[in-house]
């Protein structure tokens, strides 16, 4: 692909203790990736040549066990990982050890911790706290689990959960949440809550609030409505240095969307077309960043190896790799021009 620069390829290992299904989430460290699986219930994690070196999976219902993780955050300043168990609740583990360290009551679709070991939760219905209602997406909670703050009012309630889950990411250890129907994205620092970027691409635009609740009126299921409507859903964003990149649905069709920060310029080009790919290899599944790089994730499954656009770095990797493989990771930098 011409508009990757700088590749580097990590095939991540295979065996029978950390074969896993899908990447839901992925976290980098300064040392570590980890793997947030939810088929296997599992997080993996490797170093950055590929090799696996330890898993956290305490399925149960005992002390330190969660019955079902749905999404993580990792936190390399406090040392912890946290899941959130069923939506009910957040347990940690220490990053190195993987032992339980402790439980907070918090109702989260996700949620991220900052260094102070508070977190801050995002969720599409109101979640309630000793019991109050709050009718906000983002709250925050200070180390007792008791809410400090409330942001973004709820204005649009759906018990349909749109992808993805996570609804938060950093960089440059700042801290950023977006919404799964608006085009904005929002900073979030220790007090405040405020508008970073509006996401605009031309002649393509959002469900409008009015649009969404008519649906919901009528009973039916937004997500499936969209796919045959001319609107944005379904989006993912991924932020490094220079751009911020964004996946996203129209109809039965997908898209990456590409901000350059510098020139404040952005552009967007289709990836597939009625579920079908337009090149033979997708480069650009962008899951994640770290420092300068963005992250995609390739599976060895949907490779064509008699592809034109299979680059020499990947013939390599596969050499190596078998199909059944876990997915290979492909940190790249995006081209200035």
């Amino acid at each position: 692909m011409s508009l990757l620069q700088n590749k580097r390829y990590i095939p991540l290992e295979t065996t029978k203790e950390c074969l896993f299904t899908e990447i839901t989430q992925l976290f980098c460290t300064s040392k570590e990736i980890f793997v947030f699986d939810l088929y296997t219930q599992s997080v993996y994690i490797f170093d950055y040549a590929g090799k696996f070196q330890r898993k956290l999976h305490k399925t149960g219902q005992g002390p330190g066990e969660y019955t079902m993780i749905t999404a993580i955050t990792v936190n390399e300043n406090t040392h912890r990982i946290s899941v959130v168990n069923l939506g009910c609740n957040i347990l940690s583990y220490n990053i190195e050890s993987l032992e339980f360290i402790d439980e907070q009551k918090i109702e989260a679709v996700t949620v991220e911790e900052d260094d102070e070991m508070e977190y801050y939760s995002y969720n599409s219905l109101p979640s309630t706290k000793n019991g109050v209602s709050y009718k906000h997406h983002i709250i925050k909670y200070d180390k007792e689990g008791n809410v400090e703050k409330t942001f973004l009012p709820i204005e649009f309630e759906s018990g349909y959960i749109m992808r993805p889950i996570y609804r938060f990411y950093r960089n440059s250890n700042r801290l950023f949440t977006y919404l799964p129907y608006t085009s904005n994205v929002y900073e979030i620092t220790k007090d405040t809550c405020v508008l970073y970027y509006t996401m605009k691409y031309e002649n393509l635009s959002y469900p409008s609030l009015e649009y969404l609740n008519s649906v919901q009126k009528a009973g039916k299921n937004y997500v499936n409505e969209l796919s045959n409507e001319k609107y944005i859903y379904n989006v993912q964003l991924v932020e490094n240095k220079n751009f911020i990149t964004s996946l996203f649905d129209v109809g039965r069709n997908a898209y990456l969307g590409v901000y350059n920060k510098k020139t404040d310029k952005g552009y967007y080009f289709p990836k597939q077309r009625n579920g079908e790919l337009l090149y033979n290899i997708d480069y650009l599944q962008i899951i994640s960043s770290h420092d300068d790089d963005f992250i995609s994730v390739i599976k060895p499954t949907s490779i064509d190896k008699e592809s034109e656009v299979m680059d020499k770095g990947l013939k390599d990797v596969l050499l190596i790799e078998e199909e059944d493989s876990n997915p290979i990771l492909l940190f790249f930098q995006l081209k200035e021009d």
